[in-house]
């Protein structure tokens, strides 16, 4: 189960920054700044108790080449659009 998640994750990484690459060859340097927003389909865990959050969230920044304040997780709710409009 475990090597099952690993390996969604690696793929969804892979992914992330293969997206990451295109975009910043489409934007030529144009000083634009890239965001990575993730949209959670279950409701995350209180902050602080899931540590591979925290660190696959650290490795995401450091593959995709963004600073940690450019990764927004967002929870698919109800709230949705109150996150969105901030």
């Amino acid at each position: 189960m475990y090597l099952c998640m690993l390996h969604r994750y690696l793929s969804a990484v892979v992914r992330y920054l293969n997206e990451m690459t295109s975009c910043r060859a489409h934007l030529g340097g144009l000083g634009s700044k890239i965001a990575v927003i993730l949209i959670q389909r279950v409701a995350p865990l209180p902050p602080g108790e899931d540590g591979r959050a925290i660190e696959r969230a650290a490795s995401l920044c450091t593959a995709c080449d963004i600073p940690n304040k450019q990764l927004y997780v967002l929870p698919h709710d109800e709230h949705m659009k109150g996150y969105i409009s901030r």
